[in-house]
């Protein structure tokens, strides 16, 4: 929600859900999924409801900068350098699959189970494992691109292909022929 003023609402609704459904859970090792479920279920109509309703120029004023550059913050107070850094870039370039991959993490990091992360996208395990592989290939395309584009010098072609682009992560530049860092005869990405 980038810092959303209502991230405190969704954060009462998600808990308000929480306590009156809690007596309904049959099984209680699924609480945690079932918890995942529950807000990213909340996050999601936060989303849909926001993008019908137009915010009035006071209530914008107290809003996150949606440009702002999350990625490039997180590698700064993290310390993070190398492959870290790197991936880290790389989420900036998947916009539409950043849900999957937040959940995805929290998997790596123990923090959530396979089923769990199931739960948050409200798939099934099998369906679930597909979304995942199918992020973790655009990932590592996107550290290609940060690679590429992070290269001193930089290769001629890529020069041109990335004149005039403003430098912010876009899926459309990273799936485009006009990909600033993207395969070209001209330029070869290191691995």
């Amino acid at each position: 929600m980038n810092g959303h003023p209502d991230v405190d609402d969704v954060v009462q609704e998600t808990m308000a859900r929480v306590v009156t459904g809690v007596s309904g859970l049959r099984d209680p090792r699924s609480f945690r999924s079932w918890l995942v479920a529950i807000t990213m279920n909340q996050v999601r109509e936060w989303r849909r409801a926001t993008a019908t309703t137009p915010a009035a120029l006071d209530e914008a004023l107290g809003l996150a900068d949606a440009s702002a550059d999350i990625a490039g913050l997180t590698v700064t107070r993290l310390g993070l350098s190398g492959q870290r850094k790197e991936t880290a870039e790389a989420g900036r370039w998947l916009d539409d699959d950043r849900e999957v991959l937040a959940l995805w993490w929290l998997e790596v990091a123990d923090e959530l189970s396979r089923a769990e992360l199931a739960a948050g996208l409200d798939l099934n395990e099998k369906h679930a494992a597909v979304r995942v592989q199918r992020v973790k290939r655009r990932l590592e395309s996107a550290r290609a691109v940060v690679r590429a584009l992070s290269a001193k010098p930089r290769c001629a072609g890529l020069a041109y292909v990335a004149d005039g682009w403003n430098g912010t992560p876009s899926p459309l530049w990273h799936g485009s022929s006009r990909l600033p860092g993207g395969r070209s005869r001209s330029c070869r990405l290191a691995s």
